[in-house]
């Protein structure tokens, strides 16, 4: 089942406004983020560069971080394999989105097609 979360902030008057929709399908492993974003007495401006597609890694754990340009309303995925907390959102950007995804060398059994498991057996 595909999930939406929306949020929105400010009146792009007199603070910044930001008005994002961050879809996540089934796949789990992109994420597609539409809205708009306009700097306090600036122009609007349309989020652009989605959807984002994320890697799992072969080993340890990819840390992302997606960031939003508050007054293009371009998109940029920011990756650590460290730590949410050793990413830095670039100057003017805002965070809209964060996921992490561990190793597939350790799967959850729930979510491995391979054993079957089904919601009765976890």
């Amino acid at each position: 089942m595909s999930l939406t979360l929306s949020n929105y902030t400010g009146d792009g008057i007199t603070v910044n406004l930001l008005d994002v929709d961050v879809m996540l399908p089934d796949s789990g492993t992109s994420v597609t983020i539409t809205g708009k974003v306009q700097p306090a007495g600036g122009a609007p401006a349309l989020i652009t560069g989605s959807p984002l597609a994320f890697a799992i890694p072969g080993s340890g754990t990819n840390f992302y971080i997606v960031e939003c340009n508050t007054t293009t309303g371009a998109l940029t995925a920011l990756l650590s394999t460290v730590s949410f907390a050793a990413i830095a959102l670039d100057p003017g950007n805002v965070e809209v989105y964060r996921m992490s995804f561990a190793s597939s060398a350790n799967p959850d059994e729930a979510l491995d097609a391979s054993t079957a498991a089904t919601p009765d057996s976890w």
